[in-house]
């Protein structure tokens, strides 16, 4: 088909017709373009148009189109919600979510994950915002255990939603103990060990041993935790057009309630100052995407800290939709021009007509009109008749183009002309912006950020990256110009520490302006300043080559750093003479020493100046040197007289002197009293050779040294370990005897007991401990006089019956004491309950009353030795129990059976309590109908039984004791049944309902009785009878706790909740509120159909009736419903 110029040199303009009713209606008339945009129907149905051609001189020809009108977009459908671990796992793992989601119309779908449990406090918390990702990781160690739900919300790019819960419970970890080291007071310097957290041995610096300090551990305060912020919420939903207020209000808690301020960020560019109000009001401008993020901080952080921290949503803005514009005559010529495919343009007064999306037509066909047969212009266009355009008919105008309309030509003049319109080119779609490394990183890390896109045609896209952080002072710097490359790679230094946000921009070019985007997105990452460490070691260079050798490590020195900012920190050197300072910023640091007294060491500063940039600095070490020595041992209690100290105790108060010269022949005489454990020491000693001696007391002999003293050379270092040992000439002996019965004193039979610990004390200080022999007998020996107490070591589970005081005082004068006998018996106990176990689970619940005058039998090694009875609360007790391992038995009565085992093995400690306990159960029942007399003939008949009733069982057992009242709730055939019956007499009684009559059993209730010991029974056809009120409507309300939409044994009515009858539907009559078992009713009714619905409350899901009511309809015949539950 060749193309020419219309006769009259204008452009075309088409006028598009729905026809209905055999009359078509002008829809648009679109000028040069032809395009039509149709708008979607609520369900697909066929459309015919009519499309009239003109040149604006006359028109020249029409068609008909039938087009399909698009159906209604169907949401996604979420099929998995599911994790990579199984509920429960322990506090602090790493948890994987994924979701599997399905669009009818295979959109592409955007998922968002949330989170709500006790760590939240109830409230949902985005983990993972809107994105491509089907899955996100959950780090559970800032988490409190509990039971959590994890939800995942799915949306097409038609705003259809759908989404699913999972449930998953978190389990308690127990926490390792922490110890810390109680810092040491400066004091003159005393070679005794200085506690420390690497101290593997207990020694002076010579090597000799000393006593082991006490580790004593202390509280950490709890770091302050940052707040979490958990929603951010527009007030109006997106999209919105251009010109639009929307107010952004942000959630945030902060668990040690400091106060929080918040920060706002458009697409990563700061909007607010930081403000302690949690709400931005924004006026949308620009169309597009845009990336709202709100950061929070308290008054202990400098920023926001992590993911908790900062929370984004995308929000769209879009353009006003084209307005439908009145017929508008046809242009001048003057303001016609041609575009770049040689048709001629007409221009409107503000310039060409807005573009508007094609026409959704498949199946074109042209209409002759009844007057004129189509024809072809010179262009090639379909030229349409005049007579199909009417006067009336409002038409709208938009270009024709040669891209956007292919005619083709007509075989014959009714052969019918196919128009294929071309799809509008689509703006590319960024996808996500990821770092290759999870934030935090330290300075020095390379970040690769990659943006993912998408674009519909495949048009080439280009991307530019943007920075913004500390090193660019918080402004938007490029960080990478528009290239094809999606990725950029970030070399991060010290002067991007501190929060950064990276952005990326995206363009096809074939929509944004120069320079412009299609789209954007933004992310944040903190850069942590690195942390540097600075160590060394303390030693005592005492062969001379500068080297540390082994032994000479100096432990327990305290080394002190002063930082930049003036405070001070401490460490303590380790067992191997090191220390070192942790976690530290770069700057400038001294540290050094604390030199105790009689120490020198080198550097002769006694410090370094450490100026510490870039990487750890180690060897800063410091060499001690003694500028005098000492003397030391021990006067000890030789019990054994072996003239060696075997762990023997210390005496307190014996004088110890040393003499001697030094090596410029100083005369030197001192002496020491020995301390409460026995130890001595002379300090501050030059070099030289010494004579160390004990005063003697009377009554004690010398066991060590053998020469009686010590010559001692002192040269260049400590001397330890110069002890002196001695005994005494008397001794107190006894034995240990198990009093089997209790009476406090020693009979023939009762054995000695092997083992027991015995104790020698001294002005209230135990000196000397023994072990009784196989036949429980212990001494101590070469004693010296004085005033004794012997004592039994206390062991658990027993206690002392000789003597009565529990010790003996002895006064050791001029012999021998014997016979300090020990008597010992049991302080043990064994206690437990027999009750009746109702609901038979096995375990003693509140209402389950114990069961008097009940047998009870103590087996030890397989013999009884012991009987007792239960009282009257069902408690039976054995006292004085000896430790070992027993069995109760417990004889069941006939017509009982146990729930728990009929024999308990209990091994009893210390002072607790054993408890063995045992359930009883009955094996009587008792069972009945709850029926419907709906033919009121008085009788139980098929078909009647009514379910979801309470009947309530009361009674007393055959002890005596009331029980506690029973519920259940009648089965679907109306049947009830109350088993596991103990001997007693019940009653059995059903609750009554309004609108509801009674007419069986004629005394309301039904009375049975078990006798104790006869054989077990059921006692049936205990049978309720009710009769409806006519004209009434009638259910129950209840907690559907399996969420099945059926009522289930166990679930409860509930109380206070309204139920509206209304006629007609939407119209409230009359109104009922639950009774305390969930059952409403409406009386007094008319014939007629009603809908009954429920007052839906807060925090709860109705599961049935479907369609959220029951409708009911009343006739003469059928004047009362029920069970519209």
């Amino acid at each position: 088909m060749q193309k020419s110029k219309s006769r009259y040199n204008n452009e075309s303009t088409f006028v598009f017709q729905k026809k209905h009713l055999n009359l078509f209606s002008v829809l648009a008339v679109l000028m040069m373009g032809g395009i039509f945009l149709a708008l979607s129907a609520s369900a697909a149905e066929d459309w015919p148009f009519d499309v009239s051609e003109s040149d604006q001189a006359a028109l020249d020809s029409d068609m008909t189109v039938d087009a399909m009108a698009p159906a209604e977009n169907q949401p996604p459908t979420v099929t998995e919600l599911e994790s990579d671990k199984s509920s429960p796992q322990e506090v602090g793992s790493t948890i994987k979510w994924t979701a599997r989601a399905e669009d009818p119309e295979k959109e592409p779908l955007s998922y968002l994950f949330q989170v709500k449990g006790p760590y939240t406090q109830g409230a949902w918390k985005t983990m993972a915002d809107w994105s491509s990702d089907k899955s996100f990781i959950w780090d559970t160690g800032s988490y409190s255990a509990g039971d959590y739900e994890i939800r995942v919300q799915v949306a097409d790019q038609s705003m259809g939603e759908a989404e699913k819960i999972a449930y998953f419970r978190l389990a308690e970890t127990e926490p390792s103990p922490q110890v810390n080291v109680v810092p040491v007071e400066e004091q003159t310097f005393v070679p005794n060990p200085v506690v420390s957290p690497y101290l593997e041995q207990t020694s002076n610096p010579d090597q000799t041993s000393y006593q082991e300090p006490t580790i004593v551990p202390q509280e950490q305060a709890p770091q302050n935790q940052a707040p979490i912020l958990s929603s951010l919420l527009p007030d109006k939903e997106s999209p919105q057009q251009t010109g639009s207020t929307v107010a952004w209000t942000a959630s945030a808690e902060d668990l040690e309630g400091d106060p929080i301020s918040y920060r706002f960020l458009l697409n990563g560019t700061p909007v607010s100052d930081w403000q302690t109000e949690g709400q931005w009001i924004w006026t949308a401008a620009e169309p597009g995407t845009s990336t709202v993020t709100v950061q929070a901080k308290d008054s202990q952080h400098d920023g926001p800290q992590g993911e908790s921290g900062n929370l984004s949503r995308d929000f769209t803005i879009t353009s006003p939709a084209p307005v439908m514009a009145e017929e508008e005559a046809p242009l001048a010529a003057e303001n016609e021009t041609e575009n770049e495919t040689g048709l001629e343009q007409p221009l409107n007064e503000t310039g060409p007509v807005p573009f508007v999306p094609p026409v959704l037509a498949e199946n074109i066909t042209t209409q002759q009109p009844e007057n004129e047969t189509n024809a072809t212009n010179e262009t090639g266009l379909l030229t349409p008749s005049p007579e199909t355009v009417e006067p009336e008919e409002e038409n709208l105008t938009t270009p024709v183009t040669e891209e956007n309309v292919t005619a083709v030509e007509p075989a014959n003049e009714t052969e019918a002309a196919k128009v294929e319109p071309v799809a509008a080119n689509q703006t590319p779609v960024l996808n996500s912006l990821t770092a290759d490394l999870s934030s935090p990183q330290i300075p020095g890390s390379s970040i690769t950020w990659t943006a993912d896109a998408s674009d519909a045609e495949n048009d080439s896209l280009s991307y530019r990256f943007y920075l913004s952080g500390p090193a660019t002072g918080g402004e938007w710097q490029v960080a990478a110009d528009w290239s094809a490359s999606n990725s950029w790679t970030q070399k991060t230094t010290t002067s991007d520490a501190g929060e950064n946000q990276v952005k990326v921009q995206i363009r096809d070019g074939k929509h944004a302006a120069e320079d412009g985007y299609d789209s954007e997105a933004t992310a944040l990452f903190t850069i942590n300043e690195q942390l540097l460490n600075i160590s060394g070691t303390a030693y005592q260079d005492k062969n001379g080559n500068s080297i540390l050798d082994d032994g000479e490590a100096l432990s327990g020195w305290t080394v002190k750093l002063t930082l930049p900012d003036g405070s001070e920190q401490s460490a303590l050197t380790g067992a191997d003479g090191a220390y070192r300072f942790q976690q530290l910023k770069a700057g400038s640091y001294k540290v050094g020493p604390e030199i105790p007294s009689g120490w020198s060491v080198e550097p002769a500063s006694g410090s370094y100046d450490v100026d510490l940039q870039g990487a750890d600095v180690s060897d800063r070490n410091f060499v001690g040197k003694l500028s005098a020595f000492s003397i030391s041992g021990m006067k000890y209690n030789d019990l054994d007289g072996n003239g060696v100290k075997e762990g023997e105790p210390g005496m307190e108060g014996w004088t110890i002197k040393l003499s001697g010269t030094t090596l410029d022949n100083q005369a030197v005489e001192k002496e020491v009293a020995t301390a409460a454990d026995g130890s001595y020491k002379f300090e501050s000693l030059s070099p030289g050779t010494y004579t160390v001696s004990e005063v003697e007391q009377s009554g004690w002999k010398k066991t060590a040294p053998a020469e009686g003293t010590y010559t001692v050379s002192l040269s260049d270092a400590d001397v330890s370990d110069k002890d002196f040992g001695n005994h005494g000439s008397w001794s107190i002996s006894g034995s240990v005897f198990l009093d089997s019965n209790g009476n406090g004193a020693k009979d023939a039979d009762e054995a000695g007991q092997a083992g027991w610990s015995v104790q020698l004390s001294r002005d209230g200080a135990v000196i000397n401990a023994t072990t009784t022999g196989q036949d429980g007998s212990y001494a101590f020996k070469n004693l010296a006089p004085g005033q004794y107490t012997i004592s039994q070591a206390a062991q658990e589970g027993w206690k002392i019956s000789l003597p009565a005081e529990g010790s003996y005082s002895v006064d050791l004068a001029n012999a021998d004491v014997v016979g300090k006998d020990f008597g010992i018996t049991g302080d043990l106990t064994i206690s437990g309950q027999k009750y009746y176990d109702i609901n038979g689970n096995g375990a003693q619940d509140a209402d389950e009353p114990g069961i008097p005058g009940g047998d009870v039998s103590l087996v030890l090694d397989g013999k009884v030795v012991a009987n007792t009875t239960t009282d009257d609360n069902g408690v039976y007790t054995f006292d004085n129990i000896l430790p070992g391992t027993y069995t109760i038995n417990d004889p069941v009565p006939s017509g009982l059976v146990l729930t728990t085992p009929s024999t308990v093995t209990v091994t009893p400690t210390g002072s607790t309590v054993a408890k063995a306990n045992f359930g009883l159960v009955g094996m009587n029942a008792i069972s009945g109908m709850k029926f419907n007399d709906k033919n009121g003939n008085g009788a139980k008949d098929a078909g009647e039984g009514e379910s979801g009733w309470d009947i309530v069982l009361t009674g007393k057992t055959w002890f005596g004791k009331p029980l506690q009242p029973r519920t259940t709730t009648t089965a679907p055939d109306g049947s009830y049944k109350f088993d596991k019956l103990i001997p007693g007499t019940y009653k059995v009684s059903e609750t009554s309902r309004t609108g509801w009559t009674q007419i069986s059993p004629a005394g309301g209730s039904h009375s049975v009785d078990f006798i104790f010991r006869s054989p077990p029974s059921e006692s049936k056809n205990n049978d309720f009878g009710n009769r409806l009120l006519a004209q009434s409507i009638s259910g129950i309300k209840y907690n559907d706790l399996n969420g099945n939409g059926n009522r289930d044994p166990g679930e409860l009515g509930l109380q206070g909740w309204t139920v509206n009858l209304e006629k007609p539907a939407g119209t409230v009559i009359k109104t009922a509120v639950t009774a305390a078992d969930g059952s409403y009713s409406f009386t007094d009714l008319a014939a007629g159909t009603y809908d009954v619905r429920e007052v839906l409350q807060t925090g709860w899901t109705q599961r049935s009736p479907t369609g959220g009511k029951h409708t009911v309809t009343l006739t003469l015949s059928s004047s009362s419903a029920s069970g519209k539950d």
